[in-house]
């Protein structure tokens, strides 16, 4: 993927972009990998297929300095899962700080591979804000939507995630093949509990 040219953001109103989400503007979107080995069955990005490439922290650190050059403030990061690989987003961490960007930034991640350690080092870097696919509160309800989560790993998280000073987004979706309204009421309690940003 390193061999692809950043997006041509120049030839774009990209001064003009904003987010509801971030806190600042303007706002770009970046992504940094693609495929994704899980099995969740509402994916909208089976094209992308199983297989996870991901670009070099290197390539990666490289576009956000150009955007901080263009004067974007932001980034959405818009992998499906951009902490499946700790050691990349460790060193794109590291890389970012070493180069002293200001720019800020988010991501998309899973709890289960999301880590106290990685939690510190985004922070660091900059990361403002962490999207989690939660998506139901009941273990019955992960279970058909094959998301390979449990709700302690949830928990877990959001905790990390707040204790490190990162704000937090939570997905969820009602309508699962065999959700009952006992489902959708646990799953908005279960979303309130967790108090997301």
């Amino acid at each position: 993927l390193d061999s692809l040219p950043y997006p041509a953001r120049e030839l774009t109103p990209y001064q003009n972009y904003y987010s509801i989400l971030t806190h600042r503007r303007p706002v770009t979107t970046m992504i940094t990998s693609r495929g994704c080995p899980y099995s969740c069955i509402f994916c909208d990005r089976p094209h992308l297929g199983k297989k996870f490439r991901a670009r070099s922290p290197e390539n990666v650190v490289g576009e956000m300095e150009k955007c901080e050059e263009m004067g974007i403030k932001e980034i959405l990061i818009y992998d499906d899962t951009f902490n499946l690989d700790k050691k990349r987003v460790l060193e794109i961490c590291e890389l970012k700080r070493e180069k002293n960007l200001k720019i800020y930034w988010d991501a998309r991640v899973r709890v289960d591979i999301f880590d106290r350690e990685m939690a510190k080092a985004m922070r660091e870097a900059g990361c403002e804000r962490l999207h989690f696919g939660v998506e139901a509160g009941t273990e019955k309800i992960l279970k058909v939507l094959k998301k390979g989560i449990n709700l302690e790993q949830v928990k877990r998280a959001f905790r990390i995630a707040k204790e490190e000073g990162i704000g937090t987004l939570a997905y969820f979706m009602i309508g699962a093949p065999g959700e009952d309204r006992g489902d959708i009421i646990a799953t908005i309690e279960f979303a309130l509990s967790l108090d997301p940003d």
